[in-house]
């Protein structure tokens, strides 16, 4: 169970670095440099926590706004093989 987690979390964080890259180009050709402000409104992804028999790994991620009462926080599983997208719970 924990190799498939160490799976997923990596599978993760390439997915998070293949998209940061795809914006790193993007804001390359506009050059916008990163700022305190972009850096604060990044969404947040919280510690995984697999499902007692191993299939599933739920974690939360928040969407920040500098207005307390607009931030979105929510929950989101995914498969803890990868066969599948994560899909929002909350």
């Amino acid at each position: 169970m924990l190799i498939k987690v160490r799976a997923l979390l990596f599978a993760l964080a390439v997915t998070t670095l293949l998209s940061a890259g795809t914006a790193v180009k993007a804001t390359a050709q506009n050059k916008v440099p990163l700022t305190h402000e972009s850096m604060w409104m990044m969404k947040r992804v919280g510690a995984p926590v697999p499902s007692p028999d191993g299939k599933w790994v739920v974690f939360s991620l928040v969407e920040p706004a500098y207005d307390e009462k607009d931030q979105v926080s929510d929950l989101w599983i995914v498969p803890s093989d990868g066969s599948a997208k994560p899909r929002r719970l909350t």
